[in-house]
């Protein structure tokens, strides 16, 4: 059933009546097919009618001693909710209208119309197959005298046309009379209009319960995402949907709320996992009388941690600088290819914007709405990689937390996960993850379920990789996995044109952040900033232009302010114009020595400093074998 059906179902004016389209009538309400969704709408927001006026049908029928009749409820805009002869006529279901607007002359529309009984006999009934009939009909009223339906009488015998308007006056005034309660009205107040629709426009399941686990309400999400038909979910006891309900429901007694509880739901097919959380009903004296239960989906539930734990891309490629032709083709490329599913290698040196362009090539694939979960290799602890990756269930190891907690890879579930610094992991772990890309599946660590991942790879590593399978560092077979589709970014001292424009970049940006005035570099200050190598790449030099803003622009590669820190004075050596007679290496180890000392040894706040990562950092104190004082 389309959409614009269902609209046009509940819309008067959906069709226009013309002399003409008597066989078009028929035609139009011969092709609706009464959809379970359409009548479970009208049944729960016309539950009481419904329930009032078909009681009351059901105790007088049985003095009508033939078949050639039918009682026929109606909501306030004669949408059929009830008739007591399913077998009387075709146009006679539950689900039809028989709005004016839609077939024309008949005593149930009018009456509603007009808010008075009618009776219509034979021919002036406007469509044909009604024109064989006697029909009357009589409005039903709320307390509040608001029409909220009708009850009407179709029969073949036109000698019984006397008796029918009263005996259904006298039926609609004996509806009306049980309707006079008070849950009843506030059932049938218009508000219920609007709370159905709230609850149905809500992308999660609800389903409310009475004590006993008997559902009293699901909204159509719940029956969407658990995959059975409504009406047959509200036959289903909630024991029988939730394999551990009686170890919640005796949870709630003692705390009366569970939120973010992960549990499994079985349905006919399959047994699968939300995110529920249950609420107390309570009546007007505080009883409690009943549960609401929230259900989300996994991956909606990661989704929402991925957004509000930063767990997401912010970049695109707009807002990767390049100038250079070897940047503009690499973009170019990589655009191409953001939207496959195959696996991204990326290779280049420190700095050079492998993350950066990681999250360009998520937000420009339709992955973009799910997470982008990012992972470095090199700074989880080999004991804890595995269950970083692929979560762990409850009772793994001591100190496992309760449910126990999804990895990387179920958070990224419809997303992206970004590997950095690959290189750096072990080959126990390799294997795993092999398998987890080769089955597109992950368990989790002291689990046993397979739990399906549909996540997007992308590596980084700035070591060759393939010099690594040489020398038995890293399996072969992982890297024929990760290197489906390799891009090579190159070093700023590669891309000398990009430069100028990364400076005024940072210039602004630097200046905004740290609230300051950009400076105005001097010429020679700017023809170090463009001669110089970068051997730290753009994070180097994001750094360094960091440095001159705090300084007003008086911040050079050779000569540096006087720096204090607690009543020491730090400067470089070189004074301008001092001939350097040492090795690059050698003046990067004093640098990390000295830098070190000024912030008293943590390990942090000298990796920002020098415009390195700590991983980075880590790595240089052991090939230069400083020692931590």
């Amino acid at each position: 059933m389309t959409i614009k059906k269902d609209i046009e179902y509940f819309i008067k004016d959906s069709i226009t009546i013309s002399k003409e389209s008597n066989s078009e009538i028929l035609n139009y309400l011969n092709s609706l097919n009464i959809s379970e969704h359409r009548i479970s709408i009208l049944e729960n927001i016309n539950k009481a009618l419904i329930y009032q006026a078909t009681s009351f049908i059901k105790s007088i029928e049985d003095s009508f001693q033939d078949e050639a009749f039918s009682f026929v409820v109606c909501d306030n805009n004669s949408n059929i909710l009830y008739t007591s002869n399913t077998n009387f006529h075709k146009l006679l279901q539950v689900g039809l209208s028989l709005n004016e607007y839609k077939v024309g002359t008949n005593a149930t529309s009018l009456s509603c119309e007009h808010d008075m009984p009618f009776e219509v006999n034979g021919t002036d009934h406007y469509i044909e197959d009604f024109k064989s009939f006697t029909s009357c009909s009589a409005p039903i009223h709320s307390d509040n005298k608001e029409i909220i339906g009708s009850i009407s009488y179709y029969t073949y015998k036109k000698d019984q046309s006397q008796l029918l308007l009263p005996m259904i006056i006298s039926t609609a005034k004996a509806i009306e009379d049980n309707i006079k309660h008070k849950e009843l009205r506030h059932q049938l107040s218009s508000n219920t209009y609007y709370t159905f629709a709230i609850m149905n426009s809500l992308k999660f399941g609800v389903i409310a319960i009475n004590l006993k686990g008997e559902i009293q309400y699901a909204n159509d999400f719940a029956s969407h995402i658990l995959n059975i038909k409504h009406k047959e979910l509200m036959d289903i006891n909630i024991g029988s949907l939730i394999t551990d309900w009686k170890e919640l429901f005796e949870q709630f007694q003692k705390t009366k709320l569970i939120l973010n509880e992960e549990t499994n739901f079985q349905n006919k097919k399959k047994k699968e996992k939300f995110n529920l959380s249950i609420f107390p009903i309570y009546d007007k004296n505080n009883k409690l009388i009943g549960m609401v239960n929230s259900i989300r989906e996994m991956h909606k539930v990661y989704g929402l941690i991925n957004k509000y734990t930063g767990a997401n891309a912010r970049y695109t490629f707009d807002d990767i600088i390049a100038q250079s032709k070897s940047m503009k083709n690499i973009i170019s490329f990589t655009k191409k290819i953001s939207n496959s599913p195959s696996t991204v290698l990326l290779e280049g040196e420190s700095g050079t914007g492998k993350e950066v362009m990681a999250q360009a090539i998520h937000n420009f694939s339709s992955r973009r709405e799910n997470g982008f979960v990012a992972i470095n290799c090199a700074a989880i602890p080999e004991t804890l990689i595995e269950s970083e990756l692929f979560g762990y269930d409850e009772g793994a190891f001591t100190g496992a937390k309760k449910g126990g907690q999804p990895g990387k890879f179920e958070l990224a579930n419809g997303g992206t996960i970004f590997l950095d610094e690959i290189g750096e992991m072990r080959p126990e772990m390799q294997v795993k993850l092999l398998r987890a890309i080769q089955e597109s599946a992950i368990t989790r660590v002291g689990g046993d379920k397979v739990i399906p991942v549909d996540v997007r790879i992308i590596s980084a590593t700035n070591k060759e990789l393939k010099q690594e399978v040489d020398t038995g560092n890293f399996r072969l077979d992982l890297y024929y996995r990760l290197n489906v589709i390799p891009i090579k970014l190159p070093p700023l001292r590669e891309r000398k044109e990009d430069i100028p424009t990364l400076i005024k970049h940072f210039l602004n940006k630097k200046a905004r952040l740290l609230k300051k005035s950009k400076p105005n570099l001097k010429y020679r200050t700017l023809q170090e900033l463009l001669e110089y190598d970068w051997p730290g790449n753009i994070r180097e030099l994001e750094n360094h232009i960091e440095k001159i803003v705090n300084f007003n622009g008086e911040y050079t590669l050779v000569k540096a302010p006087v720096l204090e820190h607690t009543g020491e004075r730090f400067e470089r050596e070189q004074k301008a114009g001092e001939i350097i007679t040492f090795t690059l290496e050698e003046m990067e180890k004093k640098t990390i020595i000295r830098t070190l000392k000024v912030m008293n040894g943590n390990i942090s706040k000298t990796a920002k400093t020098l415009g390195i990562g700590r991983n980075t950092l880590y790595l240089k104190l052991k090939k230069y074998d400083i020692v931590l004082q």
